[in-house]
């Protein structure tokens, strides 16, 4: 029989401890998803239509909020989509980076091309932890 001296193996069990610590936090979460408590931003915003006919006494139509989509794509992460109701307000949570904002409404019906239809140019926003950046996502009609 070997006998182990208390002290021995609590160091042991300590080591053997730290060493589970240790691999559970290097699991890797993916590529386009971030570690749970990971620092966010917010987008706040506004998807409208622009343009169209114009009305009486020949003014053109101002800014109108559009029911739809609002995708933000950045390099390496699988795209983010907000679902917008028809006060065309939105207002999501990110990681840190530089994404590409592209909007998209029933209310305007793009024929001609396949998958995600855009209604909207594309724009960039520049995310930071802790901040809120305001953008208004602009769909003209002609």
């Amino acid at each position: 029989m070997v006998r182990v001296a208390p002290s021995a193996v609590m160091r042991a069990m300590v080591g053997v401890t730290a060493l589970l610590l240790v691999g559970a936090c290097g699991v890797s979460a993916g590529a386009g998803s971030a570690p749970r408590g990971a620092a966010r931003g917010t987008v706040t915003g506004r998807l409208v239509r622009e343009g169209g006919p114009i009305g009486p006494g020949g003014k053109q139509p101002g800014e109108h909020p559009l029911p739809g989509q609002v995708r933000f794509t950045a390099a390496g992460r699988h795209p983010v989509q907000v679902t917008i109701g028809t006060s065309g307000r939105f207002s999501v949570r990110l990681l840190p980076g530089r994404y590409t904002v592209v909007g998209r409404s029933p209310d305007l019906e793009l024929r001609g091309r396949k998958g995600w239809r855009s209604c909207s140019e594309p724009q960039h926003v520049t995310v930071r932890a802790g901040q809120v950046r305001k953008i208004t996502v602009v769909c003209v009609v002609p």
